[in-house]
């Protein structure tokens, strides 16, 4: 029985960090990301073989629910996402994944206390690795994860996105260097 391919769809927002775009079909979203993010289409492409997919230009359910949430997100307005996620990856990422999922917005962990948090103390460079396949950025927080000495460490999508969004999310907390006037 021949496997049926699968329609994904894909729609753009603007935020206060640049454009962003969302994949989702009527029940998920799969991907957000922003679009100058370091290797987004070979995401894109894994993603849609992953999933046998094609991919089309339009707006879903998921990407009405997504749009007021991001909104009310940027707007300060906003902690927890609601929205249903389908999360690509291993099974290890999916873990560390999970685990981002608990850091409390406005707080940070660093890559070696999210390793002990999923008892792999040994595995913060594999706990990093998963970080950087994260492709549902914002939901799944890795912009939350530094240092263990407190600084800034890469974020795909530009590390000083990642410093933006910590300040953005706790603008009590002294960073050092990285920010940016938007």
């Amino acid at each position: 029985m021949p496997v049926k391919n699968t329609s994904l769809c894909q729609h753009t927002y603007h935020t206060p960090l640049g454009d962003m775009l969302a994949i989702a079909d009527e029940t998920y979203l799969y991907m957000l990301e922003f679009i100058d993010r370091k290797n987004i289409k070979t995401n894109i492409e894994r993603l849609l073989k992953e999933n046998k997919a094609t991919l089309t230009e339009s707006k879903t359910s998921i990407h009405a629910q997504l749009e007021p949430e991001l909104k009310a997100y940027f707007d300060g307005r906003f902690t927890s996402f609601k929205i249903p996620i389908k999360p690509q990856g291993t099974l290890f990422q999916k873990e560390v994944w999970a685990a981002l999922q608990n850091i409390k917005h406005g707080s940070t962990q660093s890559y070696t206390e999210l390793a002990q948090g999923i008892n792999k103390p040994s595995a913060s460079r594999a706990v990093a690795g998963a970080n950087s396949n994260n492709t549902l950025a914002i939901i799944i927080p890795c912009h939350r994860v530094i240092k263990a000495e407190g600084t800034l460490s890469g974020y795909a999508a530009g590390t000083w996105r990642k410093d933006w969004l910590i300040k953005h999310e706790c603008p009590a907390k002294a960073w050092v260097g990285l920010a940016r006037k938007l």
